[in-house]
């Protein structure tokens, strides 16, 4: 997904406060705030995934540790 500039850059009929009539700008900002919504799912799908992988991380490096310190082979 990449970043669409606001409309605003440029535009002949701008005006101090006219985001709230201005239909180019509503239809942006829904695509933009529908762009920021599919990005947060992406985020918190992979937040789980990169949880799971430290989890499993940490779990093996306390057994090696635990290995070390107990005097055990390390594989």
């Amino acid at each position: 997904m990449t970043f669409a500039p606001p409309p605003c850059k440029d535009c002949t009929y701008r005006y101090i406060g006219c985001h709230s009539g201005c239909q180019t700008w509503q239809d942006w900002k829904a695509a933009d705030d529908a762009r920021k919504a599919e990005m947060n799912r992406t985020k918190k799908a992979e937040a789980v995934f990169q949880s799971a992988q430290y989890e499993k991380s940490t779990r093996y490096q306390q057994r090696m540790h635990n290995n070390i310190t107990r005097g055990r082979p390390s594989w």
